[in-house]
């Protein structure tokens, strides 16, 4: 992850960033690296982001799942908002696949 990641990263954690931590969570999903992975799994629980950015962690999440570092993950234990946005990132994995 570079520079900016780091930079995503440290926006996600800033409770204070609230109109731009959404933005992060999607911004995060760029950068395939283990550290943003870790960042968004630890904000599965946060409350104020989840007033935010709830379905946008979800298919965040779903845009890192194929790499090495996305791995023991069940999706099953996150709320219902998370689900559902990991839900439609896979659909649209599977319908770009079928349009290439």
């Amino acid at each position: 992850m570079g520079l900016a990641g780091g930079k995503l990263v440290a926006v996600l954690f800033d409770e204070s960033e609230e109109e731009i931590r959404g933005e992060a969570v999607i911004d995060l999903a760029n950068w395939p690296d283990p550290r943003a992975w870790e960042a968004l799994m630890a904000t599965t629980e946060d409350e104020l982001l989840a007033a935010i950015a709830v379905w946008e962690l979800g298919v965040s999440l779903g845009r890192l799942l194929h790499y090495d570092f996305a791995t023991g993950f069940r999706a099953e234990s996150f709320n219902s908002e998370i689900q559902r946005g990991l839900k439609d990132e896979r659909h649209r994995r599977a319908n770009a696949s079928e349009h290439r």
